[in-house]
Formats: C-alpha cells, sequence, structure tokens
C-alpha cells in the first residue's frame, strides 16, 4: 500500500521582478566563466563529442545498458582506464554508485 507523503510539498516562489525560476537563473546559465554546480539538472554545459553521443544512443538500443554492473566491476573497464591514465599495474575500483561502494 502506498503511503501518503508525511510532509506537503515546498511550493515554489518565484523571486520577485522574475517570470519563473528559470528565468532567475538565466544570467547565471549564459555566463560562461560559471562554474555550475549544485543545481541538480544532469545537463552538460559544455556541449558533447559526437562519438560518445553515438556510442551511447547505440548501448541503450542494443538493450546492453539495463542493469547494474557487476560489484566488482567490469575488468576491461578498469584496463581501458589504467591504459589511457598510463597507470597500468594499479588497482582501480570503479561502480554504480554509492550503495555499491560502502557495501
Amino acid at each position: 500500500m502506498i503511503q501518503k507523503k508525511k510532509y506537503a510539498k515546498a511550493a515554489k516562489i518565484i523571486p520577485d521582478g522574475y517570470e519563473s525560476a528559470n528565468h532567475f537563473f538565466e544570467p547565471d546559465f549564459k555566463d560562461k566563466e560559471m562554474i555550475w554546480m549544485g543545481q541538480n539538472t544532469n545537463e552538460l554545459h559544455i556541449g558533447h563529442n559526437d562519438d560518445v553521443h553515438k556510442a551511447m544512443i547505440d548501448c541503450i538500443g542494443s538493450d546492453e545498458y539495463c542493469k547494474y554492473p557487476p560489484p566488482e566491476g567490469f575488468t576491461e573497464l578498469q584496463s581501458f582506464i589504467l591504459k589511457d591514465l598510463e597507470l597500468e599495474g594499479l588497482n582501480i575500483y570503479i561502480n554504480a554508485g554509492a550503495t555499491e561502494s560502502l557495501y
């Protein structure tokens, strides 16, 4: 059974003189020297590499990207990263997120 939320969702307050919260952030967003942190937008504001973009779309389309990785990570990915960073012979740990790294 789904329970009701304990607290009501906070009301969005638009800053005085602005049409929307997005309008408030627009000058910062357009400032190329602004370091955009902590807004939880999950957007990459520096553009993207076409090869990476295509590889991601191809991977999603192939249904390879549908599960969490193995707990110890992908050996091949670890090798590629170590080689690219010229750190062969060292150990690295790659995981799916904070919970996996703690447990």
